[in-house]
């Protein structure tokens, strides 16, 4: 009986059934659970990165926001660069919900956007971390991007005197207004028994309002013998070292497609460029034997680029209403009789005598010649002198990179000159009027019967006009044109790539 119960085995199948159910129920709770772990990691693993991309989104449209409406409303709203910059830094941050961003299940994205000022010693330009939190229902990221924003006064003819030199100045010509020169003395004209050199030198033939230097007892101006004081006026204070800057020189748009040149050096020929496109390129423009060109703005700013503008004898004129930014890369050059925009074109110019066409222009009255100047800008590359010497008549600003200058000749300019350059000489009998040169590096000089109707800014001067030079500049009754060399504006300068911080 004791065999028969050993070897009893019934009951051992249902064991091994309940056992095998039970592995199965543990094994099937644990994938469960690892599956709703999954999901629940998945589901957060979506959320950080929607949280990165609401952040992204933030502070990329927030630099439009920026770019497009805070700093026009801070320009618009202020006179100077500190507030402009203080109004920029107040009324910046902001929080955008779902004017930018799709509801999600159970929660509304948001992007909290601040602008934060990274160097405290900075005044103009200013760097900025532009700074972007993107909050989800659990999650916060944050990403940053910097941009730089700078302030530009355009140009301020306050306080300008008609001529100006920061260290020196000679005079022996006609001046209607006053002159200045402001400098600080050098060390070794601080020891006792070395007295400084003049700051003007006056000569016998100069004439001014007043003239202004440094209220130092040992800073005296130089005058000739029994030289009539009255004609200099008095005597008056300047603040040293007062700086003019020079603008900065613009980076030549990169174009791919070259239009080809013009060239136009047959007799009376005359053709039309029709600028359709916001910027053109064109290897050279070539004007010769009385021909003349007429560039069609169609009612729009345009930015022509050229290699090499050359005239031996021609015109151009701008047609319909816009401005036009001509950039030259390599030479600018006259070689005769030439008219660049003619501030008041007669009719059927195109066919007319261009001994006609010259004349006129130099006939226009002033206040056509200030409206027609600002309408074109010409900017010249590098270091090839700039002459313009042989009865030439330029409407128009030109800003020259590092050029010399050289104006002369009967020639008439109506609009600024700016140059980086070392020397501007204007001679010959040259009208450089509604105008400026504005030189600050630059040693200037105004010989012979030069007349000149605006403000000089040089480094060094002389005025040798004698009786018949004459420059004059009034800053409460004349204007300046200066096309778009000095820009009135505020703008982002640097944009930065968006990092997570």
């Amino acid at each position: 009986m004791g065999k028969s119960l050993i070897r009893n085995e019934d009951g051992m199948a249902m064991v091994l059934v309940i056992m095998a159910m039970l592995v199965f129920s543990l094994l099937g709770t644990a994938a469960l659970s690892m599956a709703n772990s999954n999901v629940d990691n998945s589901l957060l693993e979506r959320e950080f990165q929607s949280a990165f991309y609401v952040a992204e989104a933030g502070v990329n449209y927030h630099t439009e926001v920026i770019k497009n409406k805070n700093i026009k409303e801070a320009f618009n709203s202020t006179s100077n660069a500190n507030e402009f910059f203080t109004h920029l830094e107040n009324h910046t941050d902001t929080t955008y919900g779902t004017e930018i961003f799709q509801p999600q299940s159970g929660y509304d994205p948001v992007a909290e956007v601040s602008l934060q000022r990274l160097n405290m010693s900075e005044t103009n330009p200013r760097t900025y971390a532009l700074v972007s939190i993107g909050i989800t229902e659990n999650t916060k990221r944050t990403v940053v991007k910097e941009i730089i924003v700078k302030w530009n006064a355009g140009f301020d003819t306050s306080g300008l005197h008609t001529l100006y030199a920061k260290e020196s100045m000679y005079i022996k010509g006609k001046v209607d207004g006053t002159i200045g020169v402001s400098y600080s003395l050098p060390e070794e004209y601080n020891l006792p028994g070395n007295p400084p050199p003049p700051p003007i030198k006056f000569d016998w033939g100069a004439e001014c309002h007043n003239y202004f230097v440094p209220d130092d007892e040992e800073v005296n101006v130089s005058m000739p013998d029994y030289f009539e004081e009255d004609n200099i006026g008095v005597r008056q204070k300047i603040a040293n070292n007062i700086e003019y800057k020079i603008p900065d020189f613009p980076e030549f748009p990169d174009v791919y497609v070259d239009k080809g040149e013009v060239v136009l050096k047959n007799a009376e020929l005359h053709q039309t460029l029709n600028l359709t496109d916001s910027v053109t390129y064109l290897s050279k423009i070539e004007i010769g034997n009385s021909s003349r060109l007429t560039i069609d703005l169609n009612g729009e700013d345009r930015t022509l680029i050229v290699d090499d503008l050359i005239f031996s004898q021609g015109a151009i004129f701008l047609k319909n209403k816009g401005s036009l930014n001509l950039y030259v890369k390599n030479h600018m050059t006259f070689g005769g009789s030439t008219v660049l925009n003619h501030a008041d074109p007669p009719e059927n110019y195109e066919t007319m005598s261009f001994n006609y066409i010259k004349n006129s222009a130099k006939a226009v009255p002033k206040e056509k010649m200030y409206d027609s100047a600002s309408a074109l800008t010409i900017y010249i590359k590098g270091t090839n002198k700039l002459v313009m010497d042989q009865d030439i008549s330029v409407c128009g600003s030109i800003y020259c990179e590092t050029a010399d200058v050289d104006l002369g000749g009967s020639s008439l300019m109506g609009g600024s000159l700016v140059t980086g350059g070392a020397e501007v000489v204007a001679d010959g009998g040259s009208d450089i009027y509604s105008t400026m040169i504005y030189a600050p590096l630059a040693h200037v000089k105004i010989e012979g019967s030069a007349k000149i109707n605006g403000p000089v800014i040089s480094n060094t001067l002389e005025h040798n006009g004698g009786s018949e030079g004459i420059v004059k500049f009034n800053p409460d009754e004349d204007d300046i044109p200066v096309g778009s060399i000095f820009p009135q504006e505020a703008k982002v300068i640097f944009e930065g790539s968006v990092l997570e911080q």
